[in-house]
């Protein structure tokens, strides 16, 4: 492709992030990386996005990514800011596995609305904290955060070796109350159903890219688990060539913002560099 004459700079990337926290790492580098290149990267009100274990406004979320996605080329979207306010509330609230999908839906509206958008969409297994340490978790974990990891490898290890290790996983699951383990099981599966939905997505064309990865790569434990679920769904799926599976977790918005950029700098050439500056999309 030619470049454009100079008095004739190329229009744009128009992108919109939702970003699983507000961090530096996943807000301010890939705006920044954005802004580098001449792309308007948008990002939702400050006060509707996730503060630690403060949940975004899945409302206002859903709401604005409607409103501004018909103006956009490309979406950088976490599934638990999107579905359930955030990284860390992901692992925190109570919203009902039904509630979080119909959230998800919100990629199939906009898709529909601007079949030319490209979605890019993340996501991260659940890890299994070490000790004691309520800070990101459920209140329950500063008191049975050794236990619940304890079932975690134990259960990995029983699902890869059988019958040798079933002994390990019955004692562990009787060193947890029963009300507990049961709803720290829930969270994690409501989570694995909303990424296996998301894949889905992925399979139908809705997504462009898919990454979900992972902060928690001990050898044996839940995570381990589910990303085998999810390397064998995209087997199924024939997925590989749009989904990644990795240990990572803040860098996902820049690399999958750094997808969208080189996909329009491949449409709009090299004198996409003196693009207009960024700013949010036009009402």
């Amino acid at each position: 492709m030619t470049d454009l004459p100079a008095d004739q700079p190329a229009a744009s990337s128009r992108i919109l992030l939702l970003p699983p926290d507000t961090r530096p790492p996943t807000l301010d580098l890939p705006v920044g990386l954005g802004r580098m290149t001449g792309a308007r990267v948008s990002v939702p009100p400050a006060e509707a996005l996730p503060d630690f274990f403060t949940p975004g406004d899945t409302t206002v979320l859903r709401q604005w990514t409607l409103r501004h996605a018909t103006a956009a080329d490309a979406m950088v979207v976490c599934l638990e800011t999107l579905c359930l306010g955030g990284m860390i509330p992901a692992r925190r609230v109570s919203d009902a596995l039904d509630v979080a999908l119909e959230r998800l839906e919100t990629l199939r509206v906009i898709k529909r609305l601007n079949p030319g958008l490209r979605i890019y969409a993340f996501g991260v297994v659940v890890r299994v904290a070490h000790d004691n340490d309520p800070h990101e978790e459920k209140p329950y974990y500063g008191d049975w955060g050794r236990e619940l990891r304890a079932y975690s490898t134990a259960f990995d290890r029983h699902a890869r070796h059988g019958e040798p290790e079933r002994q390990a996983l019955i004692q562990a699951r009787a060193g947890v109350p029963a009300d507990i383990l049961e709803d720290w099981l829930g969270t994690r599966e409501r989570n694995r159903a909303l990424h296996l939905a998301a894949m889905d997505l992925l399979h139908q064309g809705v997504l462009e890219h898919l990454c979900i990865t992972l902060d928690d790569t001990s050898e044996y434990g839940l995570a381990a688990f589910d990303r085998r679920m999810l390397e064998a769904r995209a087997d199924e799926l024939n997925l590989w060539e749009h989904f990644d599976t990795y240990p990572g977790a803040d860098e996902v918005p820049c690399a999958l913002l750094t997808r969208a950029l080189r996909h329009g700098l491949r449409l709009r050439g090299p004198g996409c560099a003196t693009a207009e500056p960024w700013g949010p999309p036009p009402e």
